[in-house]
């Protein structure tokens, strides 16, 4: 699947795909592997920041601890747009549907009338 130039998606045998065919997730894989790699990264620099001995090791360790907290809070980021998306999309299909209910009460007052 990728997008053309024209804007629309397309299925690798060339077929468009419709607004209804394209699934919007609610997780992402992206944050599931960002918060692995920041768990990682903050075990290993506490792990290092209490086996080693020399300031620079330390300074290293606490590095590698920073950058997995920043890690994991990328994760966060990820997934609040990712939920942000997915309620966007739930959000377009209600008022779809409720526009369809309020055009047909009108429809049915309009033939009252």
């Amino acid at each position: 699947m990728g997008l053309d130039l024209s804007g629309e998606f397309k299925l690798k045998k060339g077929k468009n795909m419709n607004e209804e065919e394209i699934k919007i997730s609610r997780r992402s894989m992206w944050s599931s592997i960002q918060r692995i790699v920041g768990l990682v990264l903050v075990i290993l620099g506490l792990l290092l920041l209490f086996l080693v001995d020399s300031m620079y090791e330390r300074f290293t360790a606490g590095t590698i601890v920073f950058i997995g907290i920043q890690s994991l809070f990328i994760s966060f980021l990820i997934d609040v747009f990712t939920d942000v998306r997915w309620y966007l999309s739930k959000i377009n299909e209600s008022s779809e549907l409720t526009n369809n209910y309020l055009d047909h009460q009108y429809r049915l007052s309009e033939n009252e009338n």
